[in-house]
């Protein structure tokens, strides 16, 4: 086994078995055991030495994550830990993490190959919860002195994805309140591109299988806004109308009858901070249409028969302004 360089506790090795990614058998598919070389001697874990319980996987993964366990009475079915249940899931999120932010701007991959190794995690470490997923995405922001590039942050926003909505409509069978605003709620609000989310490939950013867990990234986002009386989650419209996956607002705690006036004024100026936005982004498609037009033009194209493409800042402009336009007041509920 190779020891991690940055994360002395982790070790790994790569080995080869003769099945398919997500076979399945209920009785296992393999059994294994982990021990550890002191001073010569051997320590197995669990309680009755080399012929304890082992763990059996069920399903076929391509990384498999765990933590050795002295007295591991339970064989497969406690994959526990010495210390808090939550301390591998945390520990083996920030190597993966590490890996991501290594490779920033270079692997275009990087976070599909992320979110698929935290989709393992999360398989093989049963306490992983929401607001492990929350708490590593703010001690990203942390290093990065808040500063993330779009990709990075649909990783991350898939990663809380993972876990769902924390609100469905009863409607659906299913209830719930929004979880609170958070640090990372509001660097994602006000720092996420959303221009350079729309040109870029979803799928291949956090992967085919995982973009509705980005898309439940940006709904949660919406939703944890809103609950708090903001409207400033307009500013995420364009990536939920585009990808035709939409929110469920609930209308319970902050939002009620008494506090239309204050939801009012919240709606007037979330509207003139987009308003804003709306300018800025129209003003720069424009400008690069017209550049673009001045190219196909220098080139001999007929203009007649060449269509220049709207940029995706005009796009999102026109987005804004259309979403504006035909939002209901707060008056209107």
């Amino acid at each position: 086994m190779t020891q991690d360089a940055d994360m002395p506790d982790i070790w790994s090795v790569p080995v080869t078995l003769p099945f398919s990614e997500n076979e399945q058998y209920y009785g296992g598919l393999f059994e294994f055991k982990y021990a550890v070389l002191s001073s010569g001697e051997l320590q197995w874990e669990g309680t009755n030495g080399s012929s304890g319980d082992r763990r059996k996987e069920k399903q076929m993964m391509l990384n498999f994550y765990h933590a050795y366990k002295p007295t591991h009475r339970y064989g497969q079915t406690n994959r526990g830990w010495p210390w808090k249940a939550d301390d591998p899931i945390m520990m083996f999120t920030r190597a993966e993490i590490g890996r991501l932010m290594a490779t920033v701007g270079v692997d275009a991959g990087a976070g599909a190959n992320f979110v698929s190794k935290f989709d393992c995690i999360s398989d093989c470490c049963l306490a992983s919860r929401r607001n492990h997923a929350e708490d590593l995405y703010e001690e990203v922001l942390s290093n990065m002195n808040g500063e993330l590039d779009t990709r990075t942050h649909a990783a991350m926003l898939a990663m809380v994805g993972a876990y769902g909505v924390s609100y469905t409509d009863s409607v659906t069978g299913a209830r719930g309140t929004p979880g609170q605003c958070r640090e990372w709620t509001q660097a994602a609000l006000h720092s996420l591109s959303i221009e350079e989310w729309l040109s870029m490939d979803l799928e291949q950013t956090v992967g085919k299988q995982f973009t509705g867990w980005a898309l439940n990234g940006i709904k949660e986002l919406a939703q944890r806004v809103h609950y708090a009386g903001s409207f400033e989650w307009l500013r995420l419209a364009p990536i939920m109308q585009s990808a035709k996956s939409y929110p469920q607002f609930s209308t319970k705690g902050s939002w009620t009858a008494k506090k239309s006036e204050q939801n009012m004024e919240a709606f007037k100026q979330a509207s003139h901070n987009l308003l804003e936005s709306i300018l800025d982004a129209l003003n720069r498609g424009a400008s690069i249409k017209r550049a673009l037009e001045v190219d196909a033009a220098a080139a001999g194209e007929d203009s007649k028969k060449f269509q220049i493409p709207d940029p995706p800042a005009l796009q999102v402009g026109r987005m804004w302004i259309c979403l504006l336009y035909t939002s209901p007041s707060p008056r209107d509920s």
